[in-house]
């Protein structure tokens, strides 16, 4: 009789790592966290400088005062 390989699921490969729900949740939070730090930002900067540009386009289309 020919003797069988061992079947079991972690012969010859390494363990499988598993992530921890604590650690998911790290990611999770991390990842939110990023995308709204870069929303908030980018949205900060296009008011800032459509503020910028209304300013200059009343300045220019504002009458001049009359003496």
């Amino acid at each position: 009789m020919i003797p069988r390989p061992d079947r079991s699921p972690t012969h010859g490969t390494a363990p499988a790592r598993s992530l921890s729900p604590n650690r998911i949740a790290a990611v999770i939070a991390f990842v939110g966290l990023a995308i709204t730090v870069s929303v908030t930002w980018t949205a900060w900067t296009l008011n800032a400088h459509n503020e910028h540009r209304l300013l200059l386009a009343m300045r220019w289309c504002s009458p001049a005062p009359s003496a």
